[in-house]
């Protein structure tokens, strides 16, 4: 009976679990992420190796695919692809040994890093834990986290509602010409004037936040509007768009709504 205890364990059949519990659910980059990792005994016992901890986030990136159709014809087309990258990973433990329907509780702590992107949209951030066993499948657990914004991107954020804009879109696209703190993508918000002084006047204004050590660099970038046929032709010629950049410092929070407002309406 042993015998075969221990061959539906390494098939995942009464092996070992692992749980995170996590003490905040919601956390701002650069906070400090505390949690407790449970790891259950199943029905023998087994040698866990070591815990692997990652924080994961997701992005999209265009890719080119070519596919060839029944007459030999090839195509190439661009294609959005989902990737994950982990913001940060940890090992927490080194090998110990779980008996059948112990239970272990090992703390653990991480931290978030500044540059994170934050949950809106289709972004997610999760904790993923993996129990390494030998000669077993390794057993995983998965907790899903919300990156709220910094004051400093509240702040940005808040700015842009007092204009009069709607947040339209926000995900993470790749981009190997921009960097925020190494990461592999941007974050990207999509604003649309509803109201106040822009409204009519332009179709959207884009803001690409990047960390940096003394702030935020943002990238703008403002969609005016076609009118008549020397606005239908800035359209096609792609001359309808300004791309701006600024700094959100803490000594500029005050003025913000303001210095945005300025820069829109220079280049509008």
């Amino acid at each position: 009976m042993a015998f075969l205890k221990k061959m539906l364990s390494k098939v995942g059949i009464g092996a070992a679990t692992i749980d995170a519990q996590i003490e905040k659910q919601e956390l701002i980059p650069g906070e400090l992420f505390i949690g407790s990792l449970v790891v259950t005994g199943g029905k023998v016992e087994q040698e866990i190796n070591k815990i692997d901890l990652a924080l994961v986030c997701n992005y999209t990136v265009e890719v080119e695919r070519e596919s060839e159709d029944d007459q030999g014809n090839i195509t190439t087309n661009t294609v959005i692809e989902t990737r994950t990258h982990s913001l940060c990973k940890q090992v927490v433990e080194e090998s110990f040994t779980i008996h059948p329907d112990e239970v272990r509780k090992i703390p653990f702590s991480m931290e978030l890093p500044a540059s994170a992107p934050l949950s809106i949209g289709k972004t997610e951030t999760w904790l993923t834990t993996n129990l390494d066993i030998d000669y077993a499948l390794d057993k995983q657990d998965k907790d899903f986290i919300t990156v709220t914004a910094t004051p400093a991107q509240q702040a940005l954020f808040d700015a842009m509602s007092s204009l009069g804009f709607i947040l339209q879109e926000a995900d993470c696209e790749g981009s190997t010409k921009l960097k925020s703190e190494g990461l592999p993508f941007v974050q990207e918000f999509e604003y649309v004037p509803t109201s106040g002084a822009f409204a009519g006047r332009l179709d959207e204004v884009e803001l690409v936040p990047l960390v940096r050590d003394d702030g935020l660099e943002v990238l703008m970038q403002v969609d005016r509007k076609a009118r008549g046929l020397g606005g239908l032709l800035a359209e096609v010629m792609g001359r309808d768009e300004s791309n701006l950049r600024f700094t959100v410092s803490s000594d500029s929070l005050g003025n913000l709504e303001s210095m945005i407002g300025e820069l829109i309406e220079a280049n509008t």
